[in-house]
């Protein structure tokens, strides 16, 4: 009867595991024709560095692609779904170049780590 539950509480644990994942490299959705991509600069430097994949009539199917360090390639992958994960990429994309950059707020909440903050202002003067 121990042997049993000790296996029971491996697969859950296994299971676990799987659903928490930190890395997840799977962009299949950047080729789907149903996802409208709207592009951001978070901080005015004149490169994406936000992407928002949204189904129209959806709400949750939606993802984010993010470059949280400013160096042209997205190393972050959120998706805003029933729950909201995020997923550090392995193999971190580059950002595209001649595409419109949406202006204003982001259409989803997003909260920088503080030293992504710092890293955002670096080289601007305060005043």
């Amino acid at each position: 009867m121990q042997h049993v539950h000790a296996s029971t509480l491996l697969i859950v644990f296994t299971l676990l595991a799987g659903c928490a994942s930190s890395i997840d490299q799977d962009l299949s959705f950047r080729s789907d024709p149903q996802f409208v991509v709207t592009y951001y600069d978070r901080n005015g430097d004149g490169s994406v560095d936000f992407a928002f994949y949204h189904i129209p009539d959806s709400d949750d199917m939606d993802y984010a692609l993010v470059d949280t360090h400013f160096t042209g390639r997205f190393d972050l992958k959120i998706h805003y779904g029933i729950a909201v994960g995020e997923y550090r990429l392995v193999h971190p994309v580059p950002v595209p170049a001649h595409v419109r950059i949406e202006r204003g707020r982001l259409p989803v909440i997003y909260r920088e780590r503080p030293n992504q903050a710092m890293q955002r202002t670096a080289g601007r003067s305060a005043f």
